[in-house]
């Protein structure tokens, strides 16, 4: 851009008429984030030059914009360039960048370029600073304007129910006075302290801490060290006065012993007879003639000399002769 070449801001309007005729409140006044942005007094202020720059040149002597525009880029040796007309939204993209309000402006086409003006709103009180009322322009790429406004008017108004007692709330100072404030924040909507939730004192904390301390301590005192003579003095014989059941009444009428089956698989039935048993079906089975004479003498003679032989093997152990089951003789 040639030093010849002026960009001009035509939003001052010299009277009140022009203001309510062409900039409705609507484009001027808005609500964000349960913050009202008032900046329709900025278009009410007299024209001012910054550097290169002239503002509200409708009615100077040089070159002036088109009608019905705010935004224009004057240059002698070609017509002028609309940045930011009258007729199209005066915000069309709010944001909040790092304490900054950015607010872009729409124009028009010129040789197939697309202008427009994004201007950085500041939130700035200190009205005694010249540059805080005006306009500084930053950098300009690809037909897009920017520039960096600090005043007063860019200071968010809270609701009726969050008023403060200066009516305004402070989001940020001058760029040039603090350049790192952006880097300290996350994200460009953190102009409001976040809601910190409670949290416990160091005191409450420790307190809690020891009370627990103590309980486990004692209680692990008391199962390996119990106090014998308490148990033993008060409090067995206060238990034994009370009126309970009787335990054993109550385990065996209550409670019944629970039968498991044996994992061992039945043995199958043992048919062997005892001796008492198989002498008694002799008796009943022998007649006076079929007197078994091998274990029976014939007579009361003989059976004194004979001897008497058990249908099972004997428990003499310590006795050394041979045991025949049924014999009547050895060898």
């Amino acid at each position: 851009m040639s030093p010849s070449t002026l960009l001009y801001l035509l939003i001052f309007p010299l009277s009140l008429h022009a203001l309510t005729t062409h900039v409705p409140n609507s484009l001027c006044k808005f609500s964000l984030q349960r913050y009202v942005y008032d900046l329709c007094p900025l278009l009410q202020e007299p024209a001012f030059t910054v550097g290169d720059y002239r503002f509200n040149s409708q009615n100077d002597n040089g070159p002036t914009c088109t009608k019905n525009t705010w935004i224009c880029l004057n240059d002698p040796q070609r017509s002028p360039i609309t940045v930011a007309s009258i007729h199209s939204p005066m915000i069309s993209k709010p944001e909040m960048e790092t304490h900054k309000l950015r607010i872009q402006y729409t124009g028009g086409t010129h040789n197939g370029t697309f202008h427009s003006a994004l201007i950085y709103f500041i939130c700035d009180t200190d009205t005694r600073l010249e540059h805080s009322s005006a306009p500084k322009p930053l950098v300009e790429h690809d037909g897009i304007h920017s520039f960096h406004w600090a005043t007063k008017h860019a200071c968010p108004i809270a609701l009726a129910d969050d008023l403060t007692d200066s009516g305004y709330i402070y989001i940020a100072e001058d760029l040039e006075s603090q350049p790192d404030q952006g880097e300290q924040e996350e994200g460009g909507e953190n102009f409001i302290d976040p809601t910190v939730k409670p949290r416990l004192s160091a005191r409450a904390t420790a307190l809690t801490i020891s009370i627990i301390g103590m309980l486990l301590l004692s209680t692990c005192y008391f199962i390996y060290n119990p106090p014998t003579q308490l148990l033993n003095h008060y409090l067995r014989p206060s238990l034994s006065r009370l009126p309970l059941p009787d335990i054993n009444s109550f385990c065996l009428t209550r409670f019944k012993p629970k039968k498991y089956r044996s994992g061992r698989r039945p043995r199958p039935h043992n048919f062997r007879v005892g001796e008492n048993r198989l002498v008694q079906w002799a008796q009943e089975d022998m007649l006076e003639d079929d007197i078994d004479v091998m274990v029976n003498a014939h007579d009361d003679d003989d059976a004194i000399l004979d001897e008497y032989v058990p249908l099972s093997v004997g428990m003499d152990w310590q006795t050394r002769r041979p045991r025949d089951y049924g014999s009547t003789q050895f060898p």
